[in-house]
């Protein structure tokens, strides 16, 4: 993620290079497009609700390429941190301490290069209406819909899902209804529509 604070500067002197590069910048500069584009929207308040956030735009079929793997509080991408990181020390997120923890917003520098991205063509799919839904859960139960969910997507049953999260997580054990009912309203059938529309892309 280095290179691509490294490169804001250079950016500039790339838009005209359209060829045999133009891959290897869209790579470079996506992943930062999509993490200004949510930030845009809302910010994030807290480094837990940010990562499980993603995790779960991403199990519902956001194309994010972090690869998640399971920590003390759930999925966790160690990239996603690194990523946001450097853009806060590019001077493109301001990363806040308050109450609920670090809050993390565009600057106005972070603005400009979002709109210099989306006028060089850059887009990203992104469910506004869930992320705005899951940013304003609270930071524990996305975490036990999130785990439920990296569960369910290695294969497991919802039951034996479920006994994982209550095995892994006895304290939030409460919360695992509501977590499962919220997973299947607003993750499962997303995942569920894009297996049936790529399954039908391939018939055709």
């Amino acid at each position: 993620m280095t290179r691509c604070v490294k490169r804001c500067g250079e950016h500039e002197n790339e838009t005209n290079v359209r060829e045999e590069g133009v891959g290897r910048m869209f790579d470079v500069f996506q992943s930062t497009y999509a993490l200004l584009k949510l930030l845009s929207i809302s910010p994030v308040a807290g480094r837990k609700r940010l990562q499980k956030t993603i995790h779960l735009l991403k199990s519902a079929g956001a194309p994010f390429s972090y690869a998640f793997r399971y920590h003390h509080y759930g999925p966790y991408a160690h990239a996603l941190q690194e990523e946001i990181d450097q853009l806060v020390a590019g001077g493109l997120v301001e990363e806040q301490l308050d109450h609920d923890g670090y809050v993390y917003r565009l600057t106005e520098r972070g603005v400009a290069f979002l709109a210099r991205l989306e006028s060089d063509g850059y887009r990203f799919p992104l469910d506004e209406t869930l992320y705005r839904s899951l940013i304003r859960e609270q930071a524990s139960f996305l975490e036990v819909v999130s785990t439920y969910a990296y569960f369910r997507t290695l294969g497991l049953t919802a039951q034996e899902a479920m006994d994982k999260v209550r095995a892994l997580k006895p304290s939030l054990a409460d919360l695992i209804p509501q977590a499962v009912r919220y997973y299947d309203e607003c993750i499962g059938v997303k995942r569920s529509g894009e297996r049936r529309s790529g399954e039908h892309r391939r018939d055709g």
